[in-house]
């Protein structure tokens, strides 16, 4: 019970971005869970696999098909991927074991990406959308870059500098959405 509660809090925190991967997804005519090809077609290894999916623009994710199963090989396609759960970071190209965080999936956010989340609520009717919050997953990028669409709004594109106070590596950042550029 308290996995599968974590699994629909993670999915409720998530609600602005599949929101607005669903209505960029209506818009530009793309499927929101899409096959890696569709995203890389140059790349000979994305043609080939069946069972990673790209969830929207930023997200790539590896289901765990075995119960006990705590890892899997994952192909990660160009550019660097962090571990939405570890925040770990893995460059693309080529395969590589990744063990699932306490969700049992595998979540790989593309490096400069900002994922907004809002805090867990009971239904999407309670959603504090005022408490909108961008997390950006970067590792070499120096610009963080979100979409979000407020209910009744329009996609609107937010960047957030990530280059102030950050070291070289892996940078897991929060920002309010009001702190947005």
């Amino acid at each position: 019970m308290d996995s599968f509660r974590e699994i629909v809090n993670v999915r409720y925190a998530l609600i602005p971005y599949i929101y607005a991967q669903s209505i960029k997804a209506a818009a530009e005519g793309l499927p929101m869970f899409r096959a890696l090809c569709i995203d890389y077609p140059d790349d000979p290894l994305a043609w080939i696999i069946d069972d990673e999916y790209l969830f929207g623009d930023s997200m790539l994710v590896a289901p765990l098909f075995h119960s006990g199963q705590y890892s899997r090989k994952v192909y990660v396609p160009n550019g660097t991927w962090i571990d939405y759960q570890t925040h770990k970071a893995y460059e693309g190209g080529r395969y590589h074991v990744i063990d699932a965080g306490s969700i049992p999936i595998v979540v790989l956010v593309k490096d400069g990406a900002a994922i907004p989340h809002v805090p867990v609520a009971q239904s999407t009717q309670d959603i504090d959308w005022g408490a909108l919050e961008y997390v950006a997953y970067v590792a070499h990028e120096k610009k963080a870059v979100g979409q979000v669409c407020l209910p009744g709004g329009q996609l609107e594109l937010r960047t957030f500098d990530v280059q102030q106070g950050a070291q070289d590596g892996l940078r897991i950042m929060r920002f309010l959405s009001l702190e947005s550029k």
